[in-house]
C-alpha cells in the first residue's frame, strides 16, 4: 500500500511537469493508449495465476530476464560510444 501511495503521488506531480515541459506529446498519448488494454489483461492474468506458479522458479526466470535485459542495455549504451 505504501508503494501505491508513493507512485500515485509521484505521478500526480510528474505528469503536469512532463506536460508543461513538452515531454508529453500527441504521439506519446497515442502510444500510451495502445498499451492500456495489454496492461489491464496482464494484470488480470497475473491475478488469476498468481497462486499457480512456483515462486522460486518465477524468481529465477525473472532474475535471468532482468540480467539479459541489463546486459543488452549495457551493450546498446556502449555501442553509441564505439
Amino acid at each position: 500500500a505504501d508503494l501505491i501511495t508513493y507512485f500515485t503521488l509521484l505521478s500526480i506531480f510528474t505528469i503536469p511537469v512532463f506536460y508543461f515541459s513538452g515531454l508529453i506529446t500527441n504521439d506519446v498519448i497515442t502510444y500510451a493508449t495502445y498499451f492500456v488494454i495489454p496492461m489491464i489483461l496482464g494484470a488480470f492474468i497475473g491475478i488469476k495465476f498468481v497462486n499457480k506458479f512456483n515462486e522460486e522458479l518465477f524468481r529465477k526466470i525473472v532474475l535471468i530476464l532482468v540480467t539479459i535485459v541489463g546486459i543488452l542495455a549495457i551493450i546498446t549504451g556502449l555501442s553509441t560510444f564505439l
